[in-house]
C-alpha cells in the first residue's frame, strides 16, 4: 500500500483550501501544475489565480509547494534533512505601474507576512516585451506535517492579499 509523503499530504490541504475560495466565489482558479522533475527528483505543485472581479486579468497570484529530493526521501532514509517542502507565494502585476504604489503594495506584504516569511521583488519583461511587477514571498522555515493545521490561516492571508493588492491596483487606474 502507498504510503503518502509530507509533501503529498500538503498539497491535498493546499489544493483542498484553494478550491474551496474558487467555489466560494472568492477567486478564479486559472492554471493547476503538479511536477516531478525527473533530472532532480523533485517535486513541485502550483496553483494560480485571480480576484474574482480581475476581469482585465492585471494581478494573479500563485501559491506554490516545492519538495526537494532530500525533504521527499527524508522520510524513507535516515538524513539530517526535515520532510516537507518549501511554501511561497507569487502576486505578479501584469501591467507598468508607479513607483509610489509599488512601494505601497512592498509595504503591505512586509507588514503583512513578517517575521514568518521573507520576501523580494523583481520586475520581468515578458516575451512581447510587456513589464511585469512580481512579488515572491517564502515562508522561513519548511511546512512540514505538524504545520498543516497551520495552512488554512496561511492560505487565507494569501488570498487576502490578492484582494488588497487587486484593490490598490483597481484605485490607482
Amino acid at each position: 500500500m502507498f504510503d503518502p509523503t509530507a509533501y503529498e499530504n500538503l498539497k491535498v490541504v493546499i489544493e483542498g483550501l484553494m478550491y474551496e475560495y474558487d467555489l466560494n466565489g472568492e477567486i478564479t482558479i486559472l492554471e493547476r501544475n503538479d511536477l516531478v522533475n525527473l533530472a532532480d527528483m523533485s517535486r513541485s505543485f502550483e496553483i494560480q489565480f485571480i480576484h474574482h472581479k480581475d476581469l482585465r486579468r492585471l494581478l494573479y497570484g500563485k501559491v506554490e509547494l516545492v519538495a526537494s529530493f532530500k525533504q521527499l526521501a527524508a522520510e524513507w532514509i535516515l538524513t539530517n534533512e526535515q520532510p516537507g517542502a518549501r511554501l511561497l507565494f507569487r502576486f505578479c502585476v501584469h501591467e507598468e505601474r508607479n513607483e509610489i504604489l509599488k512601494k505601497r503594495m512592498l509595504k503591505y506584504i512586509k507588514e503583512t507576512y513578517m517575521p514568518q516569511f521573507h520576501y523580494h521583488w523583481k520586475e520581468v519583461k515578458d516575451s512581447e516585451g510587456n513589464s511585469q511587477f512580481e512579488i515572491i514571498v517564502e515562508k522561513f522555515n519548511p511546512v512540514t506535517e505538524d504545520s498543516i493545521d497551520d495552512l488554512p490561516s496561511i492560505i487565507d492571508m494569501s488570498i487576502e492579499s490578492l484582494q488588497v493588492i487587486f484593490e490598490m491596483l483597481n484605485s490607482s487606474s
